[in-house]
């Protein structure tokens, strides 16, 4: 009971701080999720054909950062 409780309101308080409900912050996940899947992808795909989309994913990550850290 005590530790639902404890794991129930470290989530609520997640949510505070970031400054979202429930909803958008599952769908901020799914979106990031889904995008760093893509990367991966293309991180292989890079690797295995250097030649194609160079700097691409260092991009995306660096930009994925910045949205993370203003969070």
């Amino acid at each position: 009971f005590l530790l639902g409780y404890h794991l129930e309101a470290m989530e609520f308080h997640h949510l505070k701080i970031v400054k979202e409900s429930y909803w958008k912050h599952l769908l901020f996940t799914i979106k990031l999720s889904s995008m760093l899947l893509l990367l991966a992808g293309c991180s292989i795909l890079h690797g295995i054909l250097p030649f194609i989309i160079t700097g691409v994913v260092s991009d995306k990550i660096k930009h994925l950062n910045e949205v993370l850290s203003g969070r």
